[in-house]
């Protein structure tokens, strides 16, 4: 159960002609599959139109100077992406503090979630967080309560992923009061950008479950099997996220070697038709390269990664790292690209990191155009060589694992106390808090 009074109807969230017809984008857009013929028309009047059509709310009433309890956490709660962990962590955080909470799930809003049956009541003084990106303000807004931009604190927790965030972002982020980012990496894109809010960095803090283990029976996986896992949304971005790379990593590393198997656990493929076909057509009809598009809660999620040998994540860029860093968590050796957020928790001796060059970012979904910012390259080779240490030698891979769990472990727990305890002090607790509600359980 959440802080969740009555929602008191308040005339300031009666709906707009603008918000009843965006309300109704999740099932016309997205499930009737008109974004794909949105998507045919260019980015750049795309944003154009987007900015016409959906302008920017206005905060109302009193803007606090400090935040106070209860937080109003806004996010995708129920989505499997990258941003639904993010938000189920941060309001962990904020639940360990004490603090009370009133959920605002707005994944369905992005056709990646449950669609919850009513809003909890938005209005007066408290702290709202924004656990999405400021492109994603001015329509996300159009699914919450117009007061939920009254009489508040606002902060954003926001994860970008290349080395200055875009242009467009700096009007949004005029409707926060502080950011909150995990890595220096991305404190470091806000801040050279002109941000002038306080940044604070707040790890996607988090630990494994207490009873993982391994069930390869589940993912069709023999006993063994060298299994190496590659885990990406292919509404993140083909490019960035990069899984081609693994592939042909991994055909070089193991030739024709029957006794390696390579996953690609990609999301949101039946919203990505063509970044689909472009990945099935590159693996060809390898049989030991198999594709699991199956939505998988988070207990399958840890499951998957206790069940593999290796993870693959040969990024050109990451805020953060989430599938990294779960890997690390459950023991789990990793082949990653030397760069970007994931060196916050990330080293030589915990991880096989990837040498890579930069070049210019160049992305065919047109997610990321950043004209004059670079990317990592990563060293293929390299990553084949890795991956075939590991294979060669299983002790060195179980040790790295061990490693890496232990230095992961140490790093969140060197986080999460001072996290919490600032939280707790900068946001007072004014009640008591039930356990999270289990997203994305079976």
């Amino acid at each position: 159960m959440n802080d969740k009074p009555r929602n008191t109807g308040n005339a300031p969230d009666s709906l707009s002609w603008t918000k009843q017809t965006l309300r109704l984008v999740p099932q016309l857009w997205f499930r009737l599959g008109l974004v794909r013929l949105w998507r045919l028309i260019p980015r750049r009047l795309r944003r154009r139109i987007v900015a016409r059509i959906i302008p920017l709310p206005r905060r109302t009433g009193q803007r606090l100077q400090a935040p106070q309890a209860p937080v109003f956490m806004c996010g995708f709660l129920s989505s499997p992406l990258g941003l639904g962990w993010s938000a189920r962590l941060t309001r962990a955080l904020v639940a360990e503090a004490g603090v009370p909470i009133r959920d605002f799930d707005i994944g369905h809003a992005f056709a990646t979630g449950e669609k919850t049956s009513e809003m909890p009541d938005a209005s007066g003084p408290g702290t709202v967080i924004f656990n999405f990106n400021p492109g994603q303000f001015g329509y996300a807004l159009n699914f919450l309560p117009a007061s939920i931009l009254a009489d508040k604190y606002i902060i954003g927790y926001c994860v970008w992923e290349l080395a200055r965030i875009p242009e467009d972002w700096l009007e949004p982020l005029s409707l926060v009061d502080e950011l909150w980012v995990p890595t220096e990496f991305v404190r470091t894109a806000f801040a050279d950008a002109g941000v002038k809010v306080p940044i604070r960095i707040v790890p996607h803090i988090m630990s494994a479950p207490t009873d993982l283990v391994a069930d390869r029976a589940r993912f069709g996986l023999p006993d063994g099997t060298f299994v190496a896992t590659v885990v990406a949304s292919l509404r993140s971005s083909l490019a960035r996220k990069n899984p081609l790379a693994a592939v042909e990593a991994f055909r070089r590393a193991f030739g024709k070697d029957d006794n390696a198997v390579l996953i690609l656990k990609l999301g949101d493929a039946h919203l990505e038709a063509q970044a689909l076909a472009d990945v099935r057509a590159f693996i060809g009809d390898d049989p030991r390269i198999r594709l699991l598009l199956d939505t998988l809660d988070d207990k399958a999620m840890w499951s998957l990664f206790a069940s593999s040998d290796a993870i693959v994540s040969l990024h050109r860029a990451e805020g953060f790292g989430l599938v990294p860093a779960q890997a690390m968590l459950a023991g789990r050796a990793v082949v990653a690209t030397g760069w970007s957020g994931n060196l916050d928790f990330m080293t030589e001796d915990s991880a096989c990191l990837v040498p890579s060059r930069q070049i210019p970012v160049h992305d065919p979904s047109e997610l990321y155009v950043a004209p004059g910012l670079t990317w990592a390259d990563p060293d293929i080779d390299a990553a084949a060589a890795a991956l075939r240490r590991l294979y060669d030698d299983r002790a060195f891979c179980a040790a790295l694992g061990q490693r890496a769990r232990q230095q992961i472990t140490r790093y969140f727990e060197d986080a999460k106390t001072p996290v919490v305890d600032a939280i707790r002090q900068y946001l007072p607790a004014g009640g008591t808090i039930q356990p999270l509600k289990p997203f994305l359980q079976n």
